[in-house]
């Protein structure tokens, strides 16, 4: 029989949490075991002192009242100790499995993460984590569930033998004992299952629909009200009201949802304790009449009356907890789901990567075709061109021509749909992914400073060269500005409130500075210069070509000023290399081409 999704949404769960902290699900058995035979021990114990005390065996029941203490003792020492430990490990696992979500994420390709909007989906599981509940959360509900399920067990046996007891099974009606035992199991766990039913479909409309409204809450709280450009456009064109309006439309939501959520939950509530009262009353008419047909002692009564009360509470609890478990099981499934991919590369069964150093590093692609996901059409088409050590290349054409995606499928971001692409005649799909990448040092139009230092934002490491550092600052014209911040390289880069520290321009330059430090044997700027002035950008690009000597120099820029120094030029259009060759030979050669570049020279001419 196949297992139902919220089944493998579980155990998908549980393997992740032994992943994480190996030691938390043994140690919640054991709590959940101990949490549910703890009641019985006192129940069994009490009814024997109780009879002790009936009969006057003074002598008995002072020595059962002494075992039930030191019991209870133990168990709750052993109880407390088993729980200070889960407490801590389930906070352990909490902080560890955000950490392991982003572990995961960085393993998978960007390719593949690209595809999937992998981004997407950790942030929005993470932020239904907060609605339906965390790793943490669901721990705490499989010990409950487990808790419940052995407690009901131990009341099956404790009450089971009642109803045979006091002589032959047909006798004095022990078959309307057991059919009405039975009747009464069937009541509490048929309501709940309907109970169960109707919550589930409430509690998915609800939380989806709530989901959308935490949402825009966010939206505003962290895009609008938390964001100085924002704020400046809004006092600009007085748009406070409307976006006051509908900020408070969400916020009514939000009220509305959990006014809804507190009534539904007490009448839920209301509902349970109904069944488990009616339960409990006949239950209790079982044990009195066994006692009035002197087929079980007073003192026993106590132990199967608390037996009941246990099933009472217990069989509602098993299918309260197995719908909390799967409101928090599917947040974090999907959210596993996304970055749980075949794809990421294994670095032992990986090609050792050959780097020669020498002028005949060479990378080809042959026939590559590309496609995004979900989509009926190629980016690319056809690619054949090579990147040579010693050569620079310049990469032009319209906006969409295809540019950026043609450098990720050459720093191995990408996959090709169809074709293939070799470094030094080996297929980079058979190479160790991570030291392939080491070969480019790549300054991307969408650069991204983190919450490091200077110096490890430019470095990648926490063991940095910082001779080469400050080489990569002086060569970039960031040195005076980082050297008169309090702590020179090592202040940080972006402010803990995640307001900027550089402007626009200086955060690129030391984007650029990253790419100067790794000093990779193929170089690629895509865009590198948007945000520098002439001058500055006139600067850069000397600076890169005075340092690639024998290495690979790859270039994208609307500025078609780069062509100038450029030993090759690729042209793209819709997708297809239309033209290569150097600036002289497409200016006579190309139409789109001399078109483009007669657009800009007035700039540089």
């Amino acid at each position: 029989m196949r297992k139902s999704t919220n089944q493998k949404n579980g155990l998908q769960i549980l393997r992740v949490i032994n992943e994480i902290e190996p030691a938390i699900i043994p140690l919640n058995i054991v709590s959940a075991i101990l949490s549910a035979v703890f009641p019985y021990v006192n129940y069994i114990l009490m009814a024997y002192i109780i009879d002790s005390l009936m009969e006057r065996d003074y002598n008995m029941a002072f020595n059962l009242t002494a075992s039930l203490l030191i019991v209870g003792l133990v168990l709750s020492i052993i109880m407390h100790h088993v729980d200070k430990i889960i407490g801590v490990k389930s906070q352990m696992l909490y902080m560890n499995f955000k950490t392991y979500i982003r572990d995961e994420v960085m393993a998978v390709s960007f390719n593949k993460a690209l595809e999937d909007k992998l981004n997407d989906k950790v942030v929005d599981g993470e932020f239904m984590m907060d609605i339906n509940g965390s790793i943490y959360d669901a721990v705490v509900y499989y010990k409950e569930i487990i808790t419940a399920i052995v407690s009901v067990i131990s009341a099956f046996i404790i009450t089971i033998p009642m109803i045979f007891t006091g002589g032959p099974f047909a006798e004095k009606g022990r078959i309307l004992y057991l059919i009405t035992y039975i009747a009464l199991l069937l009541f509490i766990t048929l309501v709940n299952v309907l109970e169960r039913r109707y919550t589930k479909a409430n509690d998915e409309n609800a939380a989806t629909e709530h989901g959308k409204t935490e949402r825009g809450l966010s939206y505003f709280v962290e895009k609008i009200y938390g964001n100085t450009d924002a704020l400046r456009n809004i006092q600009a064109y007085n748009m406070q009201s409307i976006l006051q309006t509908k900020c408070d439309s969400f916020v009514k939501k939000s009220n509305s949802y959990f006014a809804n959520l507190r009534k539904r939950r007490r009448n839920k509530k209301l509902r349970t304790d109904l069944y488990a009262n009616i339960f409990m009353i006949l239950g209790a008419l079982i044990v009195v009449g066994k006692i009035a047909e002197g087929d079980i002692t007073v003192g026993l009564f106590s132990a199967y009356f608390g037996a009941f009360t246990q099933l009472s509470i217990m069989i509602p609890t098993i299918f309260i907890k197995e719908n909390d478990i799967r409101m928090v099981t599917v947040s974090l499934s999907d959210l596993l789901t996304g970055v749980n991919h075949e794809d990421k590369k294994s670095v032992e069964t990986a090609m050792n990567l050959e780097i020669t150093h020498e002028e005949c590093d060479v990378i080809r692609f042959h026939n590559v075709s590309f496609r995004y996901d979900n989509s009926n059409e190629d980016v690319l088409k056809n690619i054949n061109c090579e990147f040579k050590s010693g050569m620079k290349t310049a990469i032009v054409g319209q906006n969409g021509a295809g540019k950026t995606t043609l450098i990720g499928l050459l720093c191995g971001l990408y996959k090709p749909t169809n074709g293939y692409i070799t470094f030094n005649g080996k297929d980079i799909g058979s190479l160790d992914s991570d030291s392939y990448r080491k070969l480019f040092s790549c300054v991307f139009q969408d650069y991204k400073l983190f919450d490091l230092s200077v110096a490890e934002n430019i470095a990648g490491v926490t063991d940095y060269d910082e001779k080469r550092v400050n080489d990569a600052l002086i060569r970039t014209g960031m040195a005076e500005k980082v050297n008169g911040m309090g702590l020179g390289i090592n202040s940080d880069a972006v402010q803990s409130d995640g307001n900027n520290v550089f402007s626009g321009g200086q955060a690129q330059k030391l984007a650029i500075a990253r790419a100067l430090y790794r000093d990779g044997e193929f170089m690629v700027l895509d865009e590198p210069t948007a945000a520098l002035d002439p001058v500055s950008e006139e600067q850069v690009y000397k600076d890169f070509f005075n340092m690639i000597d024998k290495k690979a120099g790859i270039f994208i820029s609307h500025r078609m000023s780069s062509c100038l120094l450029c030993d090759n030029i690729l042209l793209l259009d819709k997708g297809s290399i239309v033209a290569s060759g150097k600036h002289s030979d497409l200016l006579n050669t190309s139409e789109l081409y001399s078109k483009m570049w007669l657009a800009q020279a007035k700039y540089y001419v």
